[in-house]
């Protein structure tokens, strides 16, 4: 790939299409909507003013619509003792929701974890009490389950001594040495030998990339032309523009190799010389 191709690509990996823009808007939305619900169920939470916080929290989760609520509200309500309407809820889940294949297993962790709680609170057990087959279950998500569930099977064994757990610290790679965005590369101005022609040889088309940074006036014109290793011009066009890639025919030349040259009137601003094959 040529340098000016780089650099028109380089130059527009910044550029956000309306679609991004309306894609940004949108999360920046659902961000603000998680954090003002998560400062309403603290905020009830915190009330001392004698209302049931827990029925507020519950009502404002139930009127939610996202899978996320969702998964609270069943926690809410495990909380409050009310263990069957917490598996009601999650069992009506998969009507409510399409969900994806990463959300299934999502779900089907979540279900496990859920109905460990449940299992020990009807018993009027504790997470300290638990068997050791919800032993294996909680193992079981710390191996395979994704957050929240892996940290919240995690605090269990951790609780009752079953795993050491050293919370890990992360540093920045300071050893990186690669450049995060490569920088264009100047265009130079067109002059003796600065005419790029690729590919070469080629047999069917050759691609002029060419940069003049001087000035044309009015009666003056660029021209590209083909030129034989006997000095025949073969191909004669007219440049537009100062700088430009131009797209050059070589179906009809014969095998061999040719020069390509620009021209301001009689003055070559730049050549260079390629091969057709066959």
């Amino acid at each position: 790939m040529p340098d000016t191709m780089m650099s028109e690509i380089l130059a527009g990996k910044d550029i956000v299409g309306l679609k991004e823009q309306l894609e940004g808007k949108l999360f920046e939305h659902q961000l603000w909507q998680s954090y003002y619900l998560g400062e309403l169920i603290r905020y009830y939470s915190q009330d001392t003013s004698g209302i049931n916080a827990a029925d507020s929290i519950i009502l404002l989760l139930e009127n939610r619509s996202d899978l996320h609520s969702k998964y609270t509200l069943a926690f809410e309500y495990l909380s409050n003792g009310q263990t069957d309407r917490a598996i009601e809820v999650l069992n009506s889940i998969p009507n409510q929701f399409q969900l994806t294949e990463e959300q299934v297993k999502e779900y089907q962790h979540y279900s496990s974890y859920l109905h460990i709680l449940c299992d020990l609170q009807s018993q009027n057990l504790t997470i300290y009490d638990i068997n050791p087959d919800q032993i294996n279950q909680l193992q079981q998500l710390l191996s395979e389950a994704s957050e929240p569930v892996q940290t919240y099977a995690r605090n269990i064994l951790i609780a009752n001594n079953l795993i050491s757990y050293t919370e890990p610290i992360y540093l920045p790679d300071e050893t990186k040495s690669v450049v995060a965005n490569k920088e264009p590369k100047p265009r130079t101005a067109l002059n003796a030998g600065s005419l790029k022609l690729f590919p070469n040889p080629s047999s069917q088309y050759v691609i002029a990339d060419y940069n003049y940074s001087g000035s044309v006036s009015s009666n003056e014109v660029l021209v590209l032309s083909i030129v034989t290793s006997e000095g025949k011009i073969v191909m004669h066009n007219e440049l537009k523009k100062l700088q430009d890639q131009l797209l050059i025919d070589c179906r009809n030349l014969s095998a061999g190799s040719y020069l390509c040259r620009i021209n301001k009137g009689k003055r070559t601003l730049g050549s260079a010389k390629f091969v057709i094959v066959k």
